[in-house]
């Protein structure tokens, strides 16, 4: 992939991410994970940590 299509790429996923953190949903908190723990990308990263915010959990301290 060229450099703009990485960034349009990570882009779509940060914005991914934030919806999914918005929301809340239990069924998305695992999603969440897997992308804080598989990319390189440390934009994708930081947005995966924000988006577990809304998450009360003691597994958001363990998993992350």
């Amino acid at each position: 992939m060229t450099e703009r299509e990485n960034i349009a790429f990570d882009l779509d996923k940060v914005v991914m991410l934030d919806t999914l953190g918005n929301a809340g949903l239990e069924m998305s908190f695992e999603y969440i994970v897997s992308y804080i723990n598989t990319t390189n990308s440390q934009w994708i990263k930081r947005a995966g940590v924000t988006a577990l915010r809304k998450y009360q959990d003691k597994k958001v301290k363990t998993n992350v």
